[in-house]
């Protein structure tokens, strides 16, 4: 029996109803998660919502580069300021780097410093662990391979 909860297993068959597949090209129609939005909820309101995190994820990128820099120029021996906040089920974090020394694209062989590199991280929710069970469809799937292996 599997772990995949039902409501997974329900919607993966509508979708999977939906695919074409063609020399190992599989493709989906465009409206495809459009047309498996629960009741109630709207392509505007997933559009919506992806926007405001859109704009969270710069403006608090912003705000963190913002105070990142003030900690740093009142401590000279400060080399990276780090940051997390949660977006709902989602976790954003932002690492602020006074410096690093990366390959100079216009003279190859040598590096040059950047200051203030700025590296945002998104995670999502449905990929971390089993939550949203992606986890168990990955563990499913590579056992339906197993009747392929040499």
């Amino acid at each position: 029996m599997s772990d995949i909860k039902a409501p997974v297993l329900e919607l993966s068959a509508k979708i999977k109803s939906q695919l074409k597949a063609e020399a190992g090209v599989i493709s989906s129609p465009k409206d495809l998660f459009e047309a498996t939005l629960p009741e109630g909820v709207t392509l505007d309101t997933v559009k919506a919502v992806d926007q405001a995190k859109t704009t969270f994820v710069a403006a608090y990128t912003n705000a963190v580069g913002e105070t990142a820099h003030a900690l740093m120029a009142s401590d000279k021996g400060l080399e990276t300021v780090t940051a997390k906040a949660d977006v709902n089920k989602d976790v954003l974090s932002v690492a602020v780097l006074r410096t690093e020394t990366r390959p100079d694209p216009q003279n190859p062989g040598q590096t040059k410093t950047a200051h203030g590199v700025v590296k945002p991280n998104f995670k999502a929710y449905a990929g971390r662990g089993d939550v949203g069970q992606l986890a168990t469809v990955r563990k499913s799937v590579r056992n339906m391979f197993a009747d392929l292996a040499d």
